[in-house]
């Protein structure tokens, strides 16, 4: 399984698909990385929560849930580990992952639509993205998220000053 490659279906308007795509990146793991369509999202329409990110495996199945991923990752590819090896250190790290993955993302959300700036600006960068479907995303696409990568890191600047 070593050789094989993962597909990593999400969208960049996912903080989980992006966790997941940040972790397998640090990890080495290959992966090739693919926008949710209508078809995909028609071969994973069995899981439970039908929740993007999803992972297909080299083997053709198909999971999901992030933090799950992760861990059966860690299991899988024991190199480049993210977790610590003091199990102490480790409870702290899941403890801090759940609260991240719960409510760090409220605040991300609620900034993300706060005024009818970021509303304008978020509703073309998905519109672009899961508007696609099973054609190709047009070039420059990425400069989108790029824009709201700015925006934010504008925002958090302003709210510590």
């Amino acid at each position: 399984m070593r050789n094989e490659r993962y597909r990593l279906i999400g969208s960049t308007a996912s903080p989980y698909a992006i966790k997941l795509r940040a972790l397998m990146r640090y990890r080495r793991i290959p992966f090739d990385w693919v926008i949710m369509t209508k078809a995909l999202r028609k071969q994973t329409e069995h899981l439970r929560p039908n929740l993007i990110p999803v992972l297909q495996y080299p083997d053709g199945t198909f999971r999901g849930e992030s933090t799950t991923l992760a861990y059966d990752l860690e299991a899988r590819h024991p190199e480049r580990s993210v977790i610590p090896d003091d199990k102490a250190v480790a409870f702290v790290c899941d403890l801090l992952e759940d609260l991240a993955d719960e409510w760090a993302v409220k605040p991300l959300f609620l900034y993300r639509w706060w005024d009818p700036e970021d509303q304008a600006h978020v509703s073309r960068w998905a519109g672009e993205e899961w508007s696609v479907s099973d054609r190709q995303r047009r070039p420059g696409s990425e400069q989108i998220v790029a824009h709201a990568d700015m925006r934010l890191k504008r925002r958090q600047d302003a709210a510590i000053a």
